[in-house]
């Protein structure tokens, strides 16, 4: 069997695949979080976690362990912050994930798959080196959101 052809689309859907290998990484991350906050052990909270439907439901799972009222302000701030970045990045993901079954890999990228995750400030449909650099642009993000929960874990001394 020959070896798939190469797209126009290939370098960005690697892009977005990169986006989606740093959201695994995050959402493993989370499970830190949910054992520090609930102060139990990772294999405990990896089925609070499991046992969540969804990205959005396991931050939000994260996000009511931080209001406990034994969670110092301070450390809730912190939780708080990452949850709500995370939620930014989860929404671009979703958009970025889901347009990619608008490929068609004998032509250039369709503009109606960049227009829902491009910038929506504009009014015309972006170009695609400007949706590349807004995927870029969510990575790098992504990127820093997930060494904060690192530091957060070690700040909180949460099981790592």
């Amino acid at each position: 069997m020959a070896p798939a052809k190469s797209t126009n689309n290939d370098g960005f859907i690697q892009l977005v695949g990169k986006l989606n290998h740093e959201w695994i990484r995050a959402e493993g991350l989370l499970i830190h979080l949910i054992a520090g906050l609930s102060k139990t052990d990772l294999s405990t909270a990896a089925i609070f976690f499991q046992n969540q439907s969804g990205a959005n439901n396991r931050l939000e799972l994260v996000r009511q362990l931080s209001e406990q009222k034994v969670i110092p302000s301070a450390e809730r701030e912190d939780i708080l912050t990452v949850i709500k970045r995370l939620q930014g990045i989860w929404k671009k993901r979703n958009q970025l994930s889901h347009c990619l079954y608008s490929f068609d890999p004998s032509i250039e990228i369709k503009p109606e798959a960049i227009k829902s995750f491009a910038d929506r400030e504009e009014h015309s449909i972006p170009e695609q080196a400007s949706a590349r650099k807004n995927v870029m642009a969510a990575t790098k993000d992504l990127q820093r959101i997930n060494k904060s929960i690192c530091f957060l874990m070690g700040e909180y001394g949460y099981p790592a």
